[in-house]
């Protein structure tokens, strides 16, 4: 496994725990895929990226990290 492989699971890893602890009610594990693309939008300097989320929603990359208070996960 690629060091960056690793990374990424850990990455993922974390955003199940904070999805599945940090919120009453806690958020579906069926979000983490948008959260990556989310972060990894926002890391590439793309935050307006458009992310389409289940039900027809579209929201911005920015607007779902902050969303979903993942700003501690975006690259310093």
């Amino acid at each position: 496994m690629s060091e960056n492989e690793l990374d990424q699971n850990k990455l993922a890893a974390a955003i199940e725990w904070h999805l599945a602890n940090n919120f009453i009610p806690p958020y579906p594990p069926q979000l983490l895929g948008y959260c990556m693309q989310a972060l990894d939008a926002c890391n590439s300097g793309d935050s307006e990226r458009v992310i389409s989320l289940p039900g027809g929603v579209n929201v911005t990359a920015s607007e779902l990290v902050s969303d979903l208070k993942l700003e501690d996960l975006l690259e310093a």
